[in-house]
């Protein structure tokens, strides 16, 4: 966890807390430090303000999943707001009351960690369809694509049995499009192999 603007480390001992005392310290330290996943962020800061390192962390893919609670003046609910819009998950007002933003903090380091044991049950799930997907005796093609005149490969699955059917390759197939691969064309093409015997 990340702190800037605001010392509190003693009142959430059991997280590890790094501090930064402006915006360009912040990023700084979020950099060589991928780790952090939860950042307090006091939108009144020297140097570069929390709306400026927001803005820098919405233009970084490293960031993506960093969970940021703002810190915020009683009267500033335009600068909720904005800070909101901005990307942060919550935010507290000053002056700051620690035993609430101790109770937020542990309700957000909660909820990332329900987020990485869903993100690790769905890897696993991936990687054991993937192993079924690719060893099918059958041939299998997923495409998630509404025109069968254009296919994006980044959406479209297939596996070495389909290749093998239709005679072509991955890439192939998506050059062509799915309107070349009819239902009937593939049904025959199965059949030459050997895969069913259906009178016509």
């Amino acid at each position: 966890m990340l702190s800037i603007g605001s010392t509190f480390a003693n009142y959430v001992a059991e997280n590890t807390v790094l501090t930064a005392c402006d915006g360009v310290e912040a990023l700084r330290v979020l950099s060589e430090h991928d780790e952090i996943n939860l950042l307090i962020l006091d939108l009144n800061m020297p140097n570069m303000n929390g709306f400026q390192v927001l803005e820098s962390l919405n233009q970084d893919e490293r960031f993506r999943n960093l969970r940021t609670i703002i810190l915020t003046n009683y009267d500033e609910l335009d600068n909720e707001i904005k800070g909101l819009k901005l990307g942060a998950v919550d935010y507290i007002r000053k002056p700051i009351h620690m035993d609430s933003l101790k109770a937020s903090i542990d309700v957000h380091v909660a909820l990332l960690q329900a987020q990485q044991a869903l993100e690790q049950k769905i890897d696993e799930q991936a990687l054991t369809f993937d192993m079924v997907f690719d060893q099918a005796p059958i041939g299998i093609a997923i495409s998630h694509s509404r025109d069968p005149k254009r296919s994006d490969k980044n959406n479209i699955k297939i596996n070495s049995a389909f290749e093998q059917i239709t005679g072509r390759t991955k890439e192939e197939l998506i050059d062509s499009g799915w309107a070349k691969i009819s239902y009937r064309r593939y049904e025959k093409l199965y059949c030459q192999q050997g895969g069913i015997n259906r009178e016509n």
